[in-house]
């Protein structure tokens, strides 16, 4: 172990199946199978919309909390 491992933090990662999806259809895009254009755009606009909502919704409620 090294000293740089042992400042390491640890963190959390909250996934959602938001996430899952954009993950899922990143993967299939790397393996070069079959999805068509449309499936593929909705699946991450989807995906990243909800992921900016739920950044959205955690920011406004840091930001309301502090006050």
């Amino acid at each position: 172990m090294t000293n740089q491992d042992k400042e390491r933090k640890p963190f959390e990662v909250k996934l959602t199946d938001d996430h899952l999806l954009l993950i899922r259809t990143l993967l299939i895009l790397e393996r070069g199978e079959d999805m068509s254009d449309q499936m593929l755009r909705l699946n991450i606009q989807r995906a990243i919309a909800h992921i900016n909502f739920v950044r959205w919704k955690e920011s406004t409620c840091s930001n309301s909390s502090a006050s």
